[in-house]
């Protein structure tokens, strides 16, 4: 009797869930507490919990992302700039690469933005030096008009 009671309850309650729009899958509001915690230790079983199991995987999708990415900008930029390094012995536009690999590197290292930050600076004051001993000046480009006069 309890059960074809409770089965009337929930259509009732479907009904108005339905026209209301809200969750269809809980129980009914007018149904008893008892009857309302087995339903809940029932839909406990059949779902079970992806996350909350282990610390470990809560951890992994908390911080993984980022621990992912550093890995990969670190193999890459050291990649890279170990290339680099081959082509300043060998041949090979290492001038470009070097830097390149930094700039990959400061990504995700502060270390390498100060490093690449302090090559930029001694690249600029070597050309203004070079331009100061040549005579020429630094903001010419090189485009066959002399500033000599």
């Amino acid at each position: 009797m309890a059960s074809a009671e409770l089965k009337r309850r929930m259509k009732n309650e479907a009904e108005l869930t339905e026209s209301r729009g809200t969750n269809p899958e809980a129980p009914p509001a007018s149904c008893p507490p008892e009857e309302v915690g087995a339903a809940k230790a029932e839909s406990k079983e059949e779902s079970p919990r992806i996350l909350g199991a282990n610390w470990a995987v809560r951890w992994a999708f908390k911080y993984g992302y980022r621990m992912v990415r550093r890995v990969v900008i670190a193999v890459v930029g050291f990649s890279v700039l170990l290339v680099g390094l081959v082509m300043a012995i060998g041949p090979g536009p290492a001038v470009i690469v070097i830097p390149l690999g930094l700039a990959i590197l400061a990504l995700e290292f502060r270390w390498a933005g100060r490093l690449l930050r302090y090559a930029r600076q001694q690249l600029q004051a070597g050309i203004q030096e070079l331009a100061r001993r040549t005579g020429m000046s630094a903001d010419s480009r090189g485009d066959g008009e002399s500033n000599h006069k």
